[in-house]
């Protein structure tokens, strides 16, 4: 459930492409690129979530039907190719 405006609304967690943090805010966006705040930890959801999503890094959350394309690059790097437009 996440809150919009004077709404809550439900998102399944298969219509959820991407959860990050920007700027101490948690941001969810939708495949369809619609973005909502919440207010769950990272580590709440991921809890949540799993096996459905992968934890890229301290940060993200992906949806793992949502990775096109992984690869390492340098330094331990993960490399990640979406299969959807992410909109930040």
């Amino acid at each position: 459930m996440v809150r919009y405006r004077d709404r809550i609304l439900p998102v399944p967690l298969a219509q959820i492409a991407i959860i990050y943090i920007e700027n101490d805010i948690i941001y969810l966006q939708t495949f369809k690129q619609k973005s909502y705040i919440i207010q769950q930890t990272i580590d709440e959801i991921e809890k949540l979530a799993e096996p459905i999503f992968f934890r890229v890094n301290r940060r993200s959350l992906v949806n793992r039907s949502a990775i096109a394309e992984a690869s390492h690059s340098m330094h331990r790097k993960l490399k990640i190719t979406f299969s959807f437009p992410f909109l930040r």
